[in-house]
This record gives C-alpha cells, structure tokens and sequence, in this order.
C-alpha cells in the first residue's frame, strides 16, 4: 500500500510505479527508471534529454523560418556598394514579423495543444504534462511554448516608441533575451528532472509515454 507524506498526488513516498524501487522526494521522477513519481499507472516517464531538445529546436527553427520569409517580404532589400544585398527593416516591420510569427504559431500550435504537444514533441513523440499528470490548459500552454514572441512583440512595440537613440539598447535588450531564451532550451542537459527553465516556471515536466510494466497490467486484470 502506498504512503502519503502530505495530500497532494506529488507527495508519494512508495514503491516506484515503473521499476517498484523506493523513490521519495524531492525528485519529480523516479531517480532509477525516470517514471514520474505522481503518475500511479508507470506510464508517463521523463523525456530523453536529446529528444526533448530534437523537439525544442525543430520548434524554434519552424517558427523562425516563418519569422524570416515575413521579415523579408515585409523589408526592404538594398545594394551595397560591393552589390550584396542588405535587408533593411524598419520598427513597424518588425512588430509585423512578430505578430505573424505569433498568428502562425498559434494557429499551428492548435492542432497538437489539446494533447499536450508542440509540433516539434509531435513528431518525436513527447507530451507535456503539469507536474501531477494533466494536460496544461490550452492557454497556459501557448504561453508556456511562445513566450519567446510575445516579449519579442514587446520588444518591438519599444522600438517603434522609441527614438533612433534607443538602438544600442535595444540591440543589448534583443541579445540579453536571445540568450535567456538558449539557456531556458539547453537547461535540460543538466537540469534534474530536465525540465527547462519555462517548465520551472509553468509548473509543467516532458515526458514520453510507456506502455504499463506487465506485472501490473497483470495485477490489474485480476
């Protein structure tokens, strides 16, 4: 029989529903076998690192390649002297590159979402989850997935209010995110429980989901 160190479904203190080895907190998983310790059914385990990553840049390099066809369609493209061609783009155009990238991200990201999966988790095969087990709620969840362009809509709303001065800063404010938002992906190759830094945040974990141990498939058809 199970033990309670408190009420709530993450506070069991039991026999691993995966591997049936002792497993308490403060661990998200299963230390051995990586089973989350909330889930009693051994189906829901951590994310491999390397997936988990495989999904996060497919993500990111399909909402930025839709950022760069808008940018370039929307800028202007000049000659230099030496004849290369330069995209020059203007504030308003940015805000515009940023609110398309977001239109096409939420309009994507609305037919995996109510499974709980990005685009890139659907094609490897990974699902969020909240901590005890559910599906994020569909609002939470495209915040969770595209805040990196909703403070990029930010940044460009200061931009366009802002004076030609304000260039450096924001050229500093643009690199500063650019690098928060790397460090959030990459927090999983040494994070714990290789939750990135916006599934700390969103109180959320990726896993990937295994058919029950037969032992307890067995047990349970009895």
């Amino acid at each position: 029989m199970a033990e309670r160190s408190g009420d709530a479904a993450h506070d069991y203190v039991d026999v691993c529903a995966g591997c049936g080895r002792r497993t308490a907190p403060p661990n998200i998983a299963c230390n051995h076998c990586g089973c989350i310790r909330a889930d009693r059914s051994g189906t829901y385990y951590l994310a491999p690192r390397l997936r988990r990553l495989a999904a996060y840049i497919l993500d990111v390099a399909g909402l930025g390649i839709v950022g760069f066809v808008a940018t370039a369609l929307l800028g202007d493209w000049v000659e230099n002297e030496d004849g290369s061609p330069t995209l020059v783009v203007t504030e308003l155009e940015s805000l515009l590159s940023a609110l398309i990238v977001l239109g096409v991200g939420i309009a994507v990201w609305s037919f995996t979402l109510r499974g709980g999966q990005s685009p890139g988790m659907k094609l490897v095969n990974l699902y969020v989850r909240r901590i005890g087990g559910a599906v994020p709620a569909p609002p939470q969840f495209l915040l969770r997935d595209l805040w990196p362009f909703v403070v990029g809509l930010v940044v460009s709303l200061i931009g366009l209010a802002a004076s030609d001065d304000a260039d450096s800063t924001l050229s500093a404010l643009g690199f500063g995110f650019g690098a928060l938002q790397l460090l959030s992906g990459a927090w999983v190759l040494w994070g714990r429980d290789r939750r990135a830094l916006h599934d700390m945040v969103f109180g959320t974990v990726v896993v990937e989901l295994r058919s029950p141990p037969l032992v307890r498939r067995l047990s349970g058809s009895q």
